[in-house]
Formats: structure tokens, C-alpha cells, sequence
């Protein structure tokens, strides 16, 4: 009887020894997930005070200026995460690229096709016209694995894309100076590309045309060729005139310029430069980034307006 009853105190006490054991770990782990809870609140109360202090600039009355260099999608935390983002998928790019044999062959056979490495006789190697079709979307898209961005002319980018004939093998297309280009000039790349940027000044150069405008006048009758008459046609004005978003820019004429998403933070002339051309040309629309307040300054550009589409704009000519 003796032995059963000890037996029992110790069953008891070692049942007490488990239950207190877990009674303190779960205390471990309300604390620990206090700590946790307060460390988000911190986080929180940090992102909430740096959210206020973005849009707080953009209540006062110089909204326009601050909304023409700033960003208020953007804050330095969140361009900090990009940039790791970034790093990291560099770093993954390099590594799959070294450890890739099939990224090694075909830099070896776009070396052939270019013409910079020779076959095992020293002769040039030539590809038969379906081979070249076939391979070159592959090639290159490999080569942009390596070389990210490749520049080019509208005068030579026929040439080095003349055996592409496939839709959407370029991912990104950058137009730049669109305003000084003629819009056929654009269409082969446009053609092979999945998106583009269309980056140009209206008020600069326009386009240099060489042609017999006369002589296109009278060949462009049909009223789908009707817009490819004017002189001044770029392939920034056909971006502009697709854009939903922009805005009016004054050209002395009942009709002033739509243009679409504009830049109007000036980075690169001081003045007096800056200040001329920006009365002449822009009507003083422009801001200049070293006026811009050092709370604002190297940040990203936003759009003065984001208020009328091309199809409302063309009914109020009517």
C-alpha cells in the first residue's frame, strides 16, 4: 500500500515538473511574441511617420513644383530594397550565365555569325537564310543575359537586326531623341521589340527630312497616310498622340501641343543657357534641379497632369 501511494506522489510531482516546465515555456513565447509585436509596432509607427512625411509635401501650394521633382510612390527605405533586389538578381544573372554551357555555345555562334571568330580552316562560317531565322531570336536574347543594353542608330539597328523576323525578341526598346526621328525610322526595331520607351523634347530639333515633301503630298492621299505629311512628324509625336496621360504645351497657336508625361525638371544646363531656352522654348514650364529644396533633390520625376486623353482632346478641336 506504502509503495503504491509513492509511487503515485512521484507520478504527481512528475506531472507538476511537466506541466510548470510547459507553463514557463509558453510564458517564453507570449514574450517573445510581445517583443515581436512591438518591434512591428516600432516598424509600423517608422513607415506611417515616413509615409506622412512624403505626402505632407504635397498639401502645401506649391504642389506643382514639389509633384515635378519628387516621387511620392518612392521613398528612400523603399529605393534602398530595390537596389538589394537588384544586386541579388545580378548576381544570380552572373552565375547562371558562368555555370550555362548552353550560354557558351551560343556566344560561340553568334562570334560565327558576326564574323569575329572563324572556322576550324580559318574561312568565314555562313549560315543558310532559315538557320539564321531560326537561331538569332535565341542568340540574342542569350547576348542580353550578358550585355543588358545595347545601343545603336536608327541608321545601322536595320542592319544588325536585318535576319530577325520574329515579333517580341527584344524585351525593352529605348527610343531616345524620339522628337529628332522620322516614324518610319522606328518601325523594324518597334516590330521585334515587346514594349518601348519613347524618350524626346518637342520644342528641340525636329526631324531632318530629305525627301521631296511635295512629291509626298501628293503620294500620301489616302486618309489613313493623311497624319505622315506634316514635316514635323516624329516618332515622339505619334508617342504623344497615344498617350492618355500629359499635357498642353503653349506654341503660340490656338491648338497647343499635347504631350504626353512630361519631364519638366531641367538637370543638365545652369545658367544663363537654362534660363534662355527655358523662356523661349518652354515658357518658363520648367523647373531647374538646383532649385529644387534639398529635401527634394535627387528624386525621381512626377507628371505636372494626368487630366486629358487623346480622345476627349480631339473632340474639343471639333
Amino acid at each position: 500500500m506504502y509503495d503504491r501511494t509513492s509511487l503515485e506522489y512521484e507520478e504527481g510531482l512528475a506531472v507538476k515538473d511537466r506541466l510548470t516546465q510547459s507553463m514557463v515555456e509558453q510564458d517564453d513565447r507570449i514574450a517573445d511574441c510581445r517583443k515581436k509585436l512591438a518591434q512591428a509596432d516600432e516598424a509600423l509607427a517608422a513607415v506611417i511617420k515616413e509615409y506622412e512625411a512624403e505626402t505632407a509635401r504635397f498639401t502645401g501650394g506649391d504642389v506643382l513644383e514639389q509633384a515635378q521633382v519628387s516621387n511620392p510612390w518612392f521613398t528612400q527605405r523603399y529605393n534602398r530594397e530595390r537596389e538589394k533586389l537588384f544586386g541579388y538578381a545580378m548576381r544570380l544573372n552572373k552565375e547562371f550565365v558562368i555555370s550555362s554551357n548552353r550560354c557558351r555555345d551560343n556566344f560561340v555562334t553568334l562570334s560565327h555569325y558576326w564574323g569575329l571568330r572563324q572556322g576550324d580552316e580559318g574561312e568565314r562560317i555562313t549560315f543558310h537564310e532559315e538557320d539564321k531565322e531560326n537561331m538569332l531570336p535565341a542568340l540574342f536574347q542569350t547576348l542580353f543575359l550578358l550585355v543588358p543594353v545595347i545601343s545603336s542608330t536608327f541608321a545601322s539597328v536595320g542592319s544588325l537586326l536585318r535576319d530577325i523576323r520574329k515579333t517580341g525578341v527584344i524585351g525593352t526598346l529605348v527610343v531616345d531623341e524620339a522628337g529628332q526621328a522620322q516614324p518610319q525610322m522606328a518601325l523594324g526595331a518597334l516590330f521585334r521589340s515587346r514594349r518601348a520607351v519613347i524618350v524626346g523634347d518637342p520644342k528641340q530639333v525636329e526631324p531632318v527630312v530629305t525627301d521631296d515633301l511635295l512629291l509626298l503630298r501628293k503620294a500620301y492621299t489616302d486618309d489613313v497616310l493623311r497624319p505622315y505629311k506634316r514635316k514635323t512628324l516624329s516618332v515622339q509625336g505619334f508617342a504623344d498622340g497615344m498617350n492618355r496621360f500629359g499635357t498642353y504645351l503653349d506654341n503660340g497657336s490656338d491648338y497647343p501641343d499635347w504631350t504626353g508625361c512630361p519631364l519638366l525638371v531641367h538637370r543638365r544646363c545652369i545658367s544663363p543657357m537654362y534660363d534662355i531656352s527655358n523662356e523661349i522654348s518652354y515658357k518658363r514650364d520648367h523647373e531647374a534641379a538646383d532649385q529644387a529644396s534639398e529635401a527634394c533633390a535627387g528624386r525621381e520625376v512626377y507628371l505636372r497632369e494626368l487630366s486629358v486623353d487623346p480622345g476627349e482632346r480631339e473632340g474639343k478641336r471639333q
